[in-house]
């Protein structure tokens, strides 16, 4: 695969796949990218995909707070 932007190849031949089970799922049309977010966010940190649609307003708070921090927590 050839990222474009800087003129890098990647062999993405040796990476794992990983089929989840059970993630948690958005029913409204306006959450997914956080949804995205947190899905990157607790499986780099190893943790059970353990939020609900009832969490993302508060993600949405926390996140536009560590951006204009300029640091996640």
């Amino acid at each position: 695969m050839r990222w474009d932007k800087n003129e890098v190849d990647v062999d993405v031949s040796q990476w794992r796949q990983e089929f989840v089970q059970d993630l948690p799922e958005q029913s409204n049309g306006f959450d997914c990218g956080m949804f995205m977010l947190k899905y990157m966010d607790f499986y780099s940190r190893g943790l059970d995909l353990c939020f609900t649609e009832e969490h993302m307003a508060y993600f949405r708070v926390r996140t536009a707070k560590e951006i204009l921090q300029l640091r996640a927590e």
